[in-house]
């Protein structure tokens, strides 16, 4: 919920998914006693997202990924945009990463790399283990 209630002094509304009940009252406590009205919390699978509050112009996932951004990226409105940490396959480079612009243009994703990052994987987007000779 800290993001959340720091991008709600930029936005006009913001929706936060947590996975875990109790992170999700944490959030709406907290938007509750700094006063955000315009932070809805709510619980679901993350890769999933808030279908039914979409579309986003907007999309934070804090932390990183490796698959799974389909469904979110059908729920972004026209030009928004969806910003994640995605990691890098291989062994090498086991915990590189980039922060990574998504943008929705006419129906279709582009991406664009702004720097180096690292960030644990989410769970819900983790690519499951696969045999490696």
């Amino acid at each position: 919920g800290y993001a959340a209630c720091l991008i709600a002094e930029m936005a006009a509304a913001v929706v936060t998914l947590e996975s875990n009940v109790a992170l999700t009252q944490a959030a709406a406590a907290n938007a509750r006693e700094f006063g955000l009205a315009t932070v809805e919390a709510a619980t679901g699978t993350l890769s999933d997202g808030c279908e039914d509050r979409a579309p986003y112009d907007f999309i934070l996932i804090q932390g990183a990924v490796e698959i799974g951004l389909g469904a979110l990226f059908q729920q972004l409105a026209p030009d928004g945009r969806l910003i994640a940490i995605e990691t890098m396959t291989g062994e090498a480079s086991r915990r590189a990463g980039s922060a990574v612009r998504y943008q929705r243009v006419d129906g279709q994703i582009s991406e664009r790399a702004l720097f180096d990052a690292t960030a644990p994987v989410i769970s819900e987007f983790r690519k499951p283990a696969a045999f490696v000779f």
